[in-house]
């Protein structure tokens, strides 16, 4: 399948943001979490096609015996006269000019002069022309992320913060079932689970689509799964979520996570969704909240169901709309529109000449929409057997004149 998570909107605009300070002459830190997906260093070095600029790959680590801008002096091979391996003579050598480099790996026990560097680089390199001007795009991954890393002018920070939202989730979702299966309303219903289940967490949303699991106990049993590869479990979690706060609080306007979160977003345990603070359904399977999935499965069921049973609804109430007149003893309604379904199956069950007039499979399966909006009602989500009684049916009902 050719396609990327970095084509999905989110990821996509995040990339588009990292091209755009590239384009204005800045330096740019990647702030990513553990679980960030792979492809981000090709997508964005697919972007810089379109501008005939190329990104070239460094690791820190391998050229690391001196300082960094006397490595990179070395390894680029500046031919400074006099041996003044500094960063001004740095960036007046042609042999580094125009170039955009993603320096990986600066992490480890020079981190903190490749910081000190990358600072001064970013005020030196802005007496330089746009066109002259080598820039360096670094990514930092998970615990080595850092809310007091340097800030210049031409030294920009991009986090991987809600980046991902619920639509993101259910493109991916639909992209890798696609291929494989038709859309049904099981596999419809499937896929808002998978939205409403995963929130950011693309890894999980691929592995759960791959075994197309809709029930409750297959979907925790696959989490599970993923929480052993991943090495999450209970001692990791306790060590790094040592703040509270609430899931679903609404939070649109932050850029990067705050003091209170960042440990747990930098493990890719939490993100921000949709404009709430959300947890991996992995890091909710290793704190034991079995009840948060079981919620996150309800609501991805009543995204999809609702709107689909009341258009239900109103069909049955235009196809009996000549005989249904319900008398109820508090209610008398000329307006059919309102009418919920359950009022419309109470109706018909209290009225034998009704039920003469109309076939058994009908009656039946105004039955079973009164059950499956009753329990979603009372929050719970709809059993296989059900699902598939009610797609059956849909063909049937929505032929009836």
């Amino acid at each position: 399948m050719n396609f990327s998570i970095w084509d999905l909107p989110g990821p996509e605009n995040f990339v588009s943001g990292i091209i755009d300070d590239i384009r204005l002459g800045r330096n740019v830190f990647l702030l990513l979490p553990e679980t960030t997906p792979g492809g981000l260093y090709e997508a964005i070095k697919q972007k810089l096609k379109e501008t005939i600029t190329s990104l070239e790959r460094l690791s820190a680590a391998e050229i690391s015996q001196s300082s960094p801008a006397y490595d990179l002096h070395q390894f680029y091979n500046t031919k400074i006269e006099n041996e003044n391996f500094d960063i001004a003579s740095l960036c007046r050598s042609e042999n580094f000019q125009s170039r955009v480099i993603w320096l990986e790996n600066i992490v480890g026990p020079k981190e903190q002069e490749w910081y000190n560097f990358l600072k001064q680089y970013s005020v030196a390199c802005s007496n330089q022309r746009l066109i002259e001007r080598s820039l360096f795009v670094i990514p930092i991954y998970g615990q080595h992320t850092r809310d007091d890393l340097p800030i210049e002018n031409l030294l920009t920070h991009h986090w991987f913060w809600g980046k991902i939202s619920s639509l993101d989730l259910q493109i991916f979702a639909s992209m890798m079932l696609s291929p494989r299966h038709d859309y049904t309303l099981q596999n419809r219903l499937f896929l808002s689970v998978i939205a409403s289940l995963c929130g950011y967490d693309l890894s999980a949303a691929e592995k759960l689509t791959r075994r197309l699991e809709i029930e409750e106990n297959a979907l925790i049993s696959e989490l599970e799964n993923l929480a052993t590869e991943r090495k999450w479990n209970d001692s990791l979690v306790q060590k790094i979520w040592i703040n509270d706060f609430q899931q679903m609080e609404w939070d649109f306007k932050s850029t990067k996570p705050n003091y209170t979160v960042i440990k747990q977003w930098a493990a890719g345990m939490l993100d921000k969704v949709d404009g709430r603070i959300m947890i991996s359904p992995v890091a909710e399977i290793v704190r034991g909240n079995p009840g948060e999935i079981r919620q996150r499965i309800w609501r991805g069921h009543v995204q999809c169901l609702l709107p689909i049973i009341d258009e239900c609804r109103l069909k049955v109430i235009q196809y009996l709309e000549t005989n249904y007149r319900p008398r109820l003893s508090f209610l008398i309604n000329n307006d059919q529109g309102p009418l919920e379904i359950g009022s419309i199956k109470y109706y018909i069950d209290t009225n034998p000449q009704i039920r003469k007039r109309i076939d058994r499979d009908f009656h039946n399966y105004i039955k079973l929409l009164t059950r499956i909006r009753n329990d979603l009602a009372h929050l719970k989500p709809i059993s296989l057997t059900h699902i598939n009684r009610f797609e059956s049916g849909l063909q049937a009902l929505f032929c009836k004149g």
